[in-house]
C-alpha cells in the first residue's frame, strides 16, 4: 500500500510552501479583525485557494473542489509558519454553510462574501434559560423561518448591529 500523496499533491505542497515563504513578513498582531490589512489578507488567502476553497466564486469563495488532501496540506504548511491564519469563528464555520444551503439569494449576496472577507462579523448569542442545541441556524426562504435552534443571531458590521436578538423557530 502506497501512503504517499503523489505528484499532484507534492506540486500543490510546493505551491503552498512558496506562498508561505513569500508571506512570512505579514504581521497582523494588534490589528482589528476588521482592519483593512486583515480584510486584504483574508482576500489574498481566498484568491490563492487557501481559504473558502469550496465556496462558489459568486459568493466570495475560491470556487474550487472540496479536496480533503489539499485542505490538509494547507493546514500542515500554515501551522509550521508564523504567517496569519485565516479567520474562523461562528459566522464563517456555522452561518455561512447554512446560508449557502438554505438561505435566499438575497441573504447569500448580503452576508456570505463580507463574512468570508472579515468585513462582517456574525455571532450567536444564547438567551438565558434557552435549551442548548446544535449549531446550524437562521435561514429564511420565501419569508418563512426554516430553522430553530433556540438562539439569537446578531450580525455586526461597520454599520453596527444589523439584526438584534432574532429568535428563529423550527418549522421544517
Amino acid at each position: 500500500m502506497d501512503l504517499e500523496y503523489g505528484p499532484e499533491y507534492d506540486e500543490f505542497r510546493a505551491e503552498v510552501k512558496s506562498f508561505v515563504k513569500e508571506n512570512e513578513g505579514v504581521n497582523l498582531i494588534g490589528k482589528s479583525l476588521r482592519s483593512s490589512d486583515r480584510v486584504d489578507w483574508q482576500q489574498k488567502l481566498i484568491d490563492h485557494g487557501y481559504f473558502a476553497r469550496s465556496i462558489p466564486k459568486e459568493y466570495g469563495g475560491f470556487g474550487g473542489d472540496m479536496d480533503i488532501l489539499k485542505t490538509r496540506i494547507i493546514a500542515e504548511e500554515f501551522s509550521k509558519s508564523p504567517i496569519p491564519k485565516p479567520l474562523g469563528g461562528q459566522g464563517i464555520q456555522m452561518l455561512v454553510p447554512t446560508l449557502l444551503e438554505l438561505g435566499t439569494e438575497e441573504q447569500k449576496q448580503a452576508y456570505v462574501k463580507p463574512t468570508l472577507r472579515g468585513e462582517t462579523l456574525l455571532a450567536f448569542k444564547q438567551k438565558e434559560n434557552w435549551m442548548e442545541m446544535s449549531g446550524l441556524l437562521m435561514a429564511k426562504r420565501f419569508g418563512r423561518v426554516l430553522l430553530n435552534l433556540h438562539r439569537c443571531v446578531s450580525v455586526w458590521s461597520e454599520q453596527n448591529l444589523m439584526l438584534q436578538n432574532t429568535k428563529v423557530s423550527v418549522i421544517c
